[in-house]
């Protein structure tokens, strides 16, 4: 509904966060109805077009292709498109109906009138596109009106907090401590809506770094950069404070070492800090290769062996992943914390499986592994989000609600990922 609603009439953007694109299984729910009976008036406005050679065929296919990447029908591409963006897409919904209207079988003063409602509509469209402008006069500005347009976009609220943090890392005192202060709220604001959002987290950090709560500075930005997809504000915000080497140097430091690589003079320390150094900077392929390169076999560094699982996560090579974690349970079978996260993994690479015994393996692997995991640590809430997320994928969303509360009950308000389990809860409950 809200791509069909933008495609007619884009009068405020779409924020392509959960809140909003978040899918559902049920074919009944009205958003879904709704969604479908404008793909299927589309199919027999168009047929009909097509069958009698009418002019409006042209808008009416035209209109599909141009909004195919933002409806995000085929993709989600996880960005936000302004008025400006929408409207040229939307013309052709006008388009469609002045092509449509045919003089000579209508009276002469509706054919006026439904030329008059389309220009209207464009006229509208004109104004939607426009209406930023004055506002791009800079980042702060143009910042806090979108954020005052989408008060409930997780994505925007991150956007103004980085805002809102730049600007009070220029102000000296007693102005600096009120708009960290702003920061901190505006990113806790984003976390509620939005907590897979890894920006909010390094701007969390940033602000116990000033306040000088260092040890709750470095969870907040170890969790920021654990979780970052590539090179962006989390690595420049830790390269800021000191707490990661600076990209440019470790570029270099590559570039050196690829071509030791290449002259056959790498040591097997050498071998081993190249693969971190990709790693590093998010360039996953090559990271990757590296790894391959420098692991050893058997290999006993049990941080070398997470610093792969990076990668190969990264890479969806999800059943060499798991290989890995037998290596992590074997090197240490009392470690709870590798149990969970092969248990994550085996969730996530049964899920994608298509057979159905090998799938049925995977996922009986993973949840021995998660059962384990509560008892080596029944007072942790991972396990049980874990639990859940299996319990999705079979269909089950009853015990997927058990196994979210479970982890809900040993989460406190204070845990980073507690809004996540806050929102597994709440997706759950929407399929119940």
């Amino acid at each position: 509904p809200e791509a069909g609603g933008l495609a007619v009439m884009p009068t405020n953007s779409p924020d392509y966060s959960p809140k909003m694109l978040m899918p559902t299984r049920d074919w009944t729910n009205p958003d879904v109805l709704v969604g479908l009976a404008i793909f299927g008036g589309w199919l027999v406005l168009t047929w009909w077009g097509w069958r009698g050679r009418h002019v409006a065929i042209l808008a009416l296919l035209c209109w599909p292709v141009a909004w195919a990447i933002p409806s995000n029908v085929f993709v989600l591409i996880g960005t936000i498109f302004g008025e400006r963006l929408l409207m040229p897409i939307s013309l052709f919904g006008p388009m469609a109906v002045v092509m449509l209207i045919r003089w000579e079988r209508l009276h002469r003063t509706v054919a006026v009138l439904g030329c008059g409602v389309a220009g209207v509509v464009i006229g509208m469209q004109a104004y939607a596109s426009f209406v930023y402008v004055p506002h791009w006069e800079n980042n702060f500005t143009l910042q806090a009106y979108t954020v005052e347009r989408h008060p409930a976009s997780g994505r925007f609220q991150g956007f103004w907090a980085r805002a809102i943090l730049e600007y009070a890392m220029t102000q000296e005192s007693h102005a600096k401590q009120r708009l960290l202060a702003d920061a901190e709220r505006t990113a806790n604001a984003a976390l509620n809506q939005w907590p897979q959002n890894q920006g909010p987290y390094a701007i969390l950090g940033v602000v116990e770094y000033e306040r000088g709560n260092r040890e709750r500075a470095d969870e907040y930005l170890e969790y920021a950069r654990q979780h970052a997809m590539g090179p962006g504000f989390t690595e420049f915000i830790m390269a800021y404070l000191g707490m990661m080497e600076d990209v440019e140097e470790i570029r270099a430091e590559i570039e050196v070492l690829v071509q030791r690589r290449d002259a056959g003079a790498l040591d097997r320390e050498d071998r081993r800090r190249l693969a971190r150094l990709y790693g590093t900077v998010k360039e996953w392929e090559d990271a990757e290769e590296a790894f391959e390169a420098a692991i050893d076999e058997p290999e006993s560094d049990v941080d070398f062996l997470y610093a792969y699982l990076d990668v190969l996560i990264m890479r969806d090579k999800h059943a060499d992943a798991l290989e890995v974690y037998r290596r992590l349970i074997e090197l240490e079978p009392n470690q709870w914390s590798h149990y969970v996260d092969a248990g994550i993994v085996g969730v996530m690479a049964g899920g994608r499986i298509e057979d159905e015994a090998e799938r049925g393996r995977v996922m009986s692997e993973a949840l021995g592994w998660l059962h384990r995991a509560m008892e080596l640590s029944p007072g942790s809430p991972e396990p049980w989000s874990a639990m859940a997320d299996y319990f999705v994928l079979n269909g089950d969303w009853e015990r997927a609600r058990v196994a979210s509360d479970e982890a809900l009950l040993r989460s406190s308000p204070s845990d980073i990922r507690h809004r996540q389990f806050q929102m597994q809860r709440e997706l759950i409950e929407k399929n119940l």
